[in-house]
């Protein structure tokens, strides 16, 4: 696998700085619980290092399931991805909504990161419909860097740096996105995206 990653040279297909607000994509050989075909949307970074939520990796577990706050049935209408390997017993959001879920951080565009205090609020707000399932996204954990650790990892070739719309990352609800995502980057990146993770399988 590493012999094909250098026969393509997978870090010259990355034009982009990786940067608070951009997307990393898993390269397809990364055969990780939590990465592997993995979408991360990039929600912080800085000298401490970088914070970021898997947008695509989907569990079957429903919100009350995790906060007795959601306990009304519109709340089984919003999916829960796998944000990551650290602080796996807590939930994370972002959501478009700044006009009705107040003290968030803004990440880019119109994609906001929650504050983690108000569920009572965003329950009360899915229960009386104030708000639907494409402008509030939960996480269970996040993906976390110390400082130079993602520096390094991109020059270990394990991801591709790019950009995705506020619009899509809320509106996506099915784990295609890596795919997607890849296709539309480049005809490289396309063909790439058809690799299988373990090419002696093929």
């Amino acid at each position: 696998m590493e012999e094909i990653k250098q026969l393509f040279n997978f870090n010259e297909l990355n034009s982009l700085k990786v940067q608070k607000g951009r997307i990393l994509i898993s390269d397809p050989f990364l055969n990780d619980n939590y990465f592997s075909n993995a979408v991360i949307l990039i929600c912080e970074m800085n000298e401490k290092g970088a914070f970021g939520l898997v947008l695509n990796h989907y569990i079957e577990e429903s919100l009350s399931d995790f906060k007795n706050d959601f306990d009304n049935e519109r709340s089984d209408e919003f999916k829960i991805s796998l944000g990551g390997p650290v602080d796996t017993d807590s939930i994370y959001y972002i959501h478009n909504r700044p006009d009705v879920i107040k003290d968030s951080i803004k990440i880019f565009d119109n994609i906001y990161l929650g504050n983690g205090k108000n569920f009572t609020d965003l329950s009360t707000l899915i229960s009386n419909g104030k708000i639907s399932k494409n402008e509030l996204k939960f996480f269970l954990g996040y993906s976390g860097w110390t400082a130079g650790q993602l520096e390094n990892e991109l020059t270990k070739n394990s991801w591709f740096v790019g950009n995705l719309s506020a619009k899509t990352i809320m509106n996506y609800q099915n784990e295609d996105i890596w795919k997607k995502t890849m296709e539309k980057m480049s005809e490289k990146h396309r063909v790439i995206s058809n690799f299988p993770q373990n090419p002696l399988l093929n």
